[in-house]
């Protein structure tokens, strides 16, 4: 199996890689005897339905029985409070600079001492839906959070015979526990008023105190299963992913990547008016093998969600599929090119150039490595406005850059050829400009 569950007592020690302080004080948690281990969607389903102020409405959920449900089964609503995003101010990842690693887990501690007399719930699901890429993920949390619990489930795959079995034959990652994730929202700190959410990432496990959002928690696992990918010759994605299926049996595969509100799932979902045979493989979270280029989904829903880790290993995975896997990629400026916005029209069409081997790039400039699709009305010289502008873009690039070298104790530095190409860049722009005033 693709993580470890179990471990020979001889196993059990410090010199083991997949414990640490914190790591065996989460897992601890888990084996309490007022502990009850839910076993299925449809257990987790009506603890949810019978937990105080749930909703249950009359839609129905679209196929239950393919999901695990009984065929009369309704969506249900829960208020979870005030709280509807993410709280990056609350987040803790222990292994970056100024993370006091002793102190969290002292908190870590007494947050599961006072879980004694309350009632658990854990539930256990997998991440990853193919035998290359399968962990189990865990989940704890208090009697009156099930539809914390339930929807956890719902985003990830619960463990039916299918995937049990599958996960039997998945392929095995050294030194890679189990993701185990103890939460208590009803916990609470003068000293930590937006409660906290502290992740051991190598060590594959998370503590989320104080803290209702569902989001936390299904991010909290994800980041913790990327890294786990990213550790194990995989790029960690969180985009689209599709394949139009051409003529001639040739097919083009796309990944989308962006900011949220840039148009990933525009990309992803558009049909295109029907000229292509398109399958949406995934608009979420995925992995990318190093080793043949294959894809692999984490999760059977969608969510919108953005990394934790590291930012030097996703570049670094990145630049090994476009060198190794031959794997190009397309820079899409789907907002504004200067004043004038650039339509979705205008988007799709030099995609569908790009999928149907048309597109003709042409150089840039001056720019050794930099090249451009022509699109009428969005082309402008590099006049002297525009250089200027040109010029803080990339300075404010190379600021950011030079302060991630020490921003988190250097964390998220970036390799030194990133801000090398960013420089070569400047260089040859204000080069051009010499050459003109100079003639």
């Amino acid at each position: 199996m693709a993580s470890v569950t179990f471990f020979n007592r001889d196993e059990i020690n410090k010199s083991n890689p997949i414990f640490s302080q914190i790591r065996t004080t989460v897992e601890t948690v888990f084996y309490g005897n007022n502990v009850h281990k839910v076993n299925s969607l449809k257990e987790a389903y009506k603890l949810a339905k019978n937990s105080p102020g749930t909703v249950v409405t009359d839609m129905p959920v679209y196929k239950p029985e393919a999901i695990g449900l009984d065929e009369d089964a309704k969506i249900l609503l829960f208020n979870d409070g005030a709280v509807t995003g993410r709280c990056a101010a609350a987040r803790r990842i222990i292994g970056e600079e100024g993370i006091d690693s002793s102190y969290y887990a002292e908190i870590i501690r007494d947050a599961a001492y006072k879980t004694r007399y309350r009632k658990l719930y854990h539930a256990q699901a997998l991440v990853g839906l193919h035998e290359d890429f399968m962990v189990k993920a865990h989940l704890l949390i208090p009697e009156g959070h099930e539809n914390i619990l339930y929807n956890w489930l719902l985003n990830f795959q619960y463990i039916n015979e299918t995937y049990a079995n599958m996960y039997k034959n998945s392929k095995v990652f050294e030194n890679e526990g189990d993701i185990y994730v103890f939460s208590d929202p009803d916990w609470e700190s003068k000293d930590h008023p937006l409660g906290l959410a502290i992740f051991d990432p190598e060590h594959n496990c998370a503590c989320i105190l104080g803290m209702r959002y569902f989001g936390e928690h299904k991010k909290g696992t994800l980041t913790l299963a990327w890294g786990i990918a990213n550790r194990n010759g995989f790029a960690s994605c969180h985009g689209g992913l599709k394949r139009y299926n051409l003529d001639n049996g040739r097919k083009y595969t796309l990944g989308v990547f962006g900011l949220s509100g840039s148009g990933k799932s525009t990309i992803t979902h558009e049909k295109h008016d029907g000229k292509y045979d398109i399958t949406i493989l995934h608009d979420d979270a995925y992995v990318i093998s190093t080793e043949d280029g294959s894809s692999v989904a984490l999760e059977p829903s969608y969510f919108d969600k953005t990394q934790d880790y590291p930012l030097r290993d996703d570049y670094n995975k990145f630049k090994e599929l476009f060198e190794k896997r031959n794997v190009d990629c397309y820079i899409f400026n789907t907002g504004s090119y200067l004043d004038k916005k650039v339509p979705k029209e205008v988007t799709l069409r030099a995609l569908e150039l790009i999928v149907e081997g048309k597109a003709e790039f042409k150089a840039w400039n001056n720019f050794s490595d930099i090249q451009y699709l022509p699109i009428e009305g969005f082309y402008r010289e590099l006049d002297e406005e525009y250089k200027e502008m040109l010029n803080g873009s990339i300075d404010y690039r190379i600021s950011f850059l030079e302060k991630m070298k020490e921003a988190k104790g250097g964390r998220d530095k970036l390799p030194e050829e990133a801000l090398q190409a960013l420089y070569r860049m400047k260089d040859e722009l204000n080069a051009e400009l010499i050459e003109r005033v100079a003639y």
